[in-house]
């Protein structure tokens, strides 16, 4: 009884001042690209060929705010979850009805695969994003669990905590497979890679997985990838082209290790940048983003 009168008053007390905070208009401080990408994820196409999407690297090689046209980026992180990316595929469905022949890619870092709802940006990449009445039905039973192991989660979306920066402490107790050298494909990422899949089926699409560029430092750890769990869930074909598509390029070109220097990388070079845009491997071609 304690605790229900505690969260009462804890829920009386933001929404008091959640007023004020949306008189003086503060935006959001944190995931404002996972906002960016929800909007357009929502918007009417004509000329779309290939879809993308993807995590941060992905962004980088096709940025969703360049991307607008036959060549379409709904690019954002890692952090918003498969989830996230069955969300935002499923919005542009549904906001493009009459799309056909377009082409699905998915850009994921190895390394992307392993989210399992149960990182320190969760709370702001994903319930505050997601768990909402809009979104919530595409929550599955294994993703409402996770979501509700996140201390506070229910407090997300008051207005005063949403255009903050504060989060949570949040250090999961359930994540073991992280310290498995093979556990790259998390159990929400599988289930999610199957509803994507799922879902361009039902309108004739073409769907696969790339990687893109790799630290040579982390090529023995990516050569752990266990491909059963892949091929257990029908999605070896998705995954056809996964290895392939990678590109193991020496430390220094990185700037935290994941990310790369994109004044140093020619982009046009990377495997999967010219599996997207059908150049020959290894193509000198010009390559240009879509117009606004």
């Amino acid at each position: 009884m304690s605790r229900f009168i505690a969260k009462t008053l804890l829920f009386v007390v933001l929404g008091m001042l959640s007023p004020a905070l949306i008189l003086f208009g503060l935006p959001r401080k944190t995931g404002e690209v996972v906002y960016a990408v929800l909007d357009k994820s929502q918007k009417k196409r004509k000329k779309v060929v290939k879809l993308l999407l993807g995590d941060s690297v992905g962004n980088q090689l096709f940025n969703s705010e360049e991307y607008n046209d036959s060549l379409f980026s709904l690019c954002s992180n890692q952090a918003v979850s498969m989830l996230g990316h069955y969300i935002y595929l499923n919005n542009f469905l549904e906001a493009n009805p009459d799309l056909r022949d377009i082409e699905v890619n998915l850009l994921m870092n190895p390394f992307s695969l392993r989210n399992n709802l149960d990182q320190r940006y969760t709370f702001h990449y994903v319930i505050k994003s997601f768990y909402n009445s809009t979104y919530q039905p595409y929550f599955s039973e294994l993703a409402t669990s996770q979501i509700k192991k996140v201390p506070m989660y229910y407090l997300a979306n008051i207005p005063i905590i949403k255009y903050s920066n504060w989060a949570p402490e949040y250090n999961p107790q359930d994540a073991a497979y992280y310290d498995d050298p093979q556990a790259y494909f998390a159990p929400i990422s599988l289930e999610y890679l199957v509803k994507i899949q799922e879902l361009c089926k039902t309108r004739n699409l073409t769907f696969r997985v790339l990687a893109g560029p790799i630290p040579e430092n982390k090529r023995e750890g990516v050569a752990n990838l266990d491909f059963s769990k892949i091929e257990s869930r029908q999605l070896s074909e998705a995954f056809a082209d996964y290895q392939s598509s990678m590109d193991y390029l020496p430390q220094d070109l990185f700037y935290d290790g994941t990310h790369i220097k994109l004044e140093e990388v020619n982009l046009k070079s990377l495997k999967a940048v010219q599996m997207v845009m059908n150049l020959p491997l290894d193509s000198e071609s010009k390559l240009t983003a879509g117009s606004m």
